[in-house]
């Protein structure tokens, strides 16, 4: 996927009509192959406003922008430039996936190997740690066996 940002400098009359333009930019250049996306701009702290247009490459943003559809339609805002705009190209990589799985792509997981079904151990391995049993003597009693510095809780859980 390949992104261009468009930054528009307008002046006050254009940036009131920018949201008409908008709507209709985006009518005409969805007509267009590779197009995946248009997304309203707005430079935070200035009265810049632009727009993010996405393709699916290189190829297809490149005859859109070399159209005359594309030039039409800046022609249309000209009127209202404070100075040309300025167009930045970004190639975009998703580094994950973020979209839900459908029920579709559930069918097309491998099943998980045995020892990962359950993320937790079964009761008995839980019952078989080598934690010492605690005595009845009082805490100050208690030796501790400084090499192990294991503490058994199992007196005050309960069963």
């Amino acid at each position: 996927m390949i992104q261009a940002q468009i930054y528009l400098f307008l002046d006050a009359a254009g940036r009131r009509s920018y949201s008409g333009w908008l709507r209709f930019f985006g009518q005409v250049v969805r007509q267009f192959d590779g197009f995946v996306n248009i997304q309203m701009l707005e430079v935070e702290g200035k009265n810049n406003l632009g727009l993010a247009l996405i393709f699916e490459n290189r190829q297809k943003l490149d005859a859109f922008f070399e159209s005359a559809v594309f030039h039409q339609l800046m022609r249309r805002m000209k009127p209202h430039f404070e100075k040309p705009y300025r167009r930045i190209l970004f190639r975009a990589r998703n580094l994950y996936d973020y979209k839900k799985p459908t029920s579709e792509d559930k069918t097309l997981v491998k099943a998980k190997p045995s020892h990962m079904e359950s993320p937790t151990k079964p009761a008995e391995q839980l019952n078989q740690s080598p934690v010492e049993k605690a005595s009845d003597k009082p805490s100050s009693e208690i030796e501790v066996d400084e090499h192990k510095k294991v503490v058994d809780l199992s007196r005050y859980q309960q069963a």
